[in-house]
């Protein structure tokens, strides 16, 4: 797929919009390098071989936010080694890696990796430098002057393990000789972003991003394909208005529209909300768990979640007058650049789960 054509995307017979098949992946860029973005405008199309050009990528998106599609796509595109696991599993051991490792030579990388991110590990740095040796070591006869480590999930790490990791891996960045170690990181949880937070150390070397929501036009094709024989035009503001292009609240909106016949209902958006808000899929408690979690570390952000909520929007020419730690809104999904192209809450169903998640805090 060309940028040419980067309208154009496949809706699978799960009724998801992938980009599967594109040499292109829809980001928000948000922070560099640890300075937050002037404008992280509307999302752009970043190329596999742009990321690729990056040793240093963390990318962003709430559980069932998108990060699993990013991740297939963004393997399927490498043709240098790779290495994946989860923070949580990592003292198991348990990695998926690219063809590369089958060969013998390249085992000890592997072997090495399995043991960085060990909570027992005690010289980590040694270990990743002697790592990135072994790597040089095969690349020598064979075409590959990089690999990447990819960590899912990396709040899953002890929380001396996620410091020393950080701590290690900026330091590779001071000495060329280990410029063949990139790291994408994938994140569920916007606490990385907290001046506080343990994990804050990536976001001082790491590009990062944000996995968009769905367009208006990618909305109306996933209208489409719900409900072929109906023409649902009418509905797309409605339903961006209700569930944002948020991925997950799209797609479980257009499934239970399926229960209702009469589309040409002016009420029926409200009511498919009603049944979203009474039972909405599982994965939201977590949503409400990392906001609480950042409402407690930074309780002034109450006062500014109720003013969004209220219905405050800010033209993006302001965006750059917004305090950082409110911008923490943003990364996490509350609020975003509307389809009326204003920062505001991302939509009808984000302002009652953010209503649950406060009432719950001042019960």
């Amino acid at each position: 797929m060309s940028h040419a054509s980067t309208d154009t995307h496949l809706v699978d017979h799960h009724g998801h919009i992938t980009w599967d098949q594109g040499r292109v992946h829809p980001l928000i860029h948000f922070y560099a390098k640890g300075n937050y973005q002037r404008l992280p405008q509307k999302r752009k199309f970043v190329s596999a071989q742009a990321l690729n050009a990056t040793p240093n990528v963390l990318v962003f998106g709430e559980p069932s936010g998108g990060g699993r599609s990013f991740l297939k796509w963004f393997k399927s595109r490498q043709a240098d080694p790779w290495l994946m696991v989860r923070g949580s599993e990592w003292s198991q051991q348990d990695f998926a890696t690219s063809e590369h490792f089958e060969d013998p030579e390249l085992r000890p990388v592997l072997d090495l990796l399995q043991h960085f991110g060990d909570p027992e590990t005690t010289d980590r740095l040694a270990l990743i430098k002697k790592a990135c040796r072994a790597f040089l070591d095969w690349s020598r006869h064979h075409d590959h002057d990089h690999f990447t480590l990819i960590i899912r999930e990396y709040r899953g790490l002890h929380l001396q393990c996620a410091e020393e990791i950080a701590t290690c891996l900026r330091r590779l960045r001071d000495n060329e000789t280990y410029n063949c170690l990139h790291v994408l990181i994938v994140s569920h949880s916007e606490t990385a972003f907290l001046s506080k937070a343990t994990s804050s150390d990536y976001i001082s070397f790491c590009e990062c991003y944000r996995l968009p929501f769905f367009t208006k036009k990618e909305v109306a094709a996933l209208a489409r394909h719900h409900q072929p024989e109906s023409d649902l035009s009418h509905l797309i503001y409605d339903i961006m208005e209700t569930t944002g292009g948020h991925p997950l609240i799209t797609r479980h909106f257009f499934q239970l529209l399926e229960n209702h016949e009469d589309l040409t209902d002016p009420d029926t958006v409200d009511a498919v909300l009603g049944e979203l808000i009474a039972s909405p899929p599982e994965v939201t408690s977590f949503w409400c768990n990392d906001l609480k979690q950042t409402l407690a570390e930074k309780p002034h952000l109450k006062t500014a979640l109720k003013e969004y909520k209220a219905g405050k929007s800010v033209g993006v020419s302001l965006y750059r007058d917004i305090p950082n730690d409110e911008r923490l809104l943003m990364i996490g999904g509350w609020i975003s650049l509307t389809h009326r192209n204003r920062w505001g809450i991302t939509s009808r169903f984000h302002q009652n789960l953010a209503d649950r998640a406060l009432f719950e805090m001042e019960a």
